[in-house]
């Protein structure tokens, strides 16, 4: 009786998280990737040196639409065609894909190298020999937990909470998280080096 009311309550429990994320996500009309794009369209805004216009989610036409769109079409049909959407007033559909490829801009010229100090194994477990905070607030995600070695050179893109991620400076395909504590940052962007040089070699071509 006690076994079968555990099993119970952990299926109460866990399809009720279920259901908790899926009514969230209709009443947002927004994925988790989508949710993630908005965040840092907020952050980045935040910053003083920021020009960017202000960005507004397309897809969120207001809760009671959001639902009816979802759970109160009888037809079993949408107002969209599954490439074009119902947006927002003054978005258009491709409102979100201009901020995401600008957002991939900002990402890949704001990249930077850094050059491994402390060896790492890698892996979910391998931080607990760096101690328990690191490990516990590694990120939640499938991407994986590199191995890292001295001496080696790795491109950041990005970080959390002690953590870093980014790929081997030769082999872009060997990428991964690594902890920040294992590293040391140097002043080199390479994307932004690509940069100047293209503009230098633009100028002394027409200058010639």
């Amino acid at each position: 009786m006690v076994i079968a009311s555990a099993f119970a309550f952990g299926v109460v429990v866990g399809v009720g998280g279920l259901l908790y994320l899926q009514l969230k996500y209709i009443k947002n009309n927004k994925t988790g990737i989508e949710e993630y794009i908005e965040q840092k369209a907020v952050s980045y805004r935040k910053e003083e040196d920021c020009d960017w216009e202000d960005f507004i989610y397309p897809y969120d036409l207001g809760w009671k639409r959001n639902f009816t769109e979802v759970l109160l079409s009888w037809s079993g049909e949408t107002n969209g065609n599954g490439v074009w959407w119902p947006v927002r007033k003054g978005c258009d559909q491709f409102s979100l894909s201009r901020e995401q490829l600008r957002q991939k801009a900002l990402k890949r010229y704001l990249a930077r190298i850094v050059v491994v100090e402390k060896s790492f194994r890698g892996g979910i477990f391998g931080s607990m020999c760096l101690g328990c905070r690191l490990f516990i607030c590694q990120p939640i995600s499938e991407e994986p937990r590199l191995k890292i070695s001295v001496n080696e050179e790795y491109v950041v893109t990005r970080g959390q909470r002690g953590w870093l991620y980014g790929y081997k400076a030769d082999d872009e395909k060997l990428k991964g998280w690594f902890p920040r504590m294992c590293i040391r940052f140097t002043d080199k962007y390479p994307f932004q080096m690509e940069g100047k040089q293209s503009s230098d070699s633009t100028t002394s071509s027409s200058t010639s």
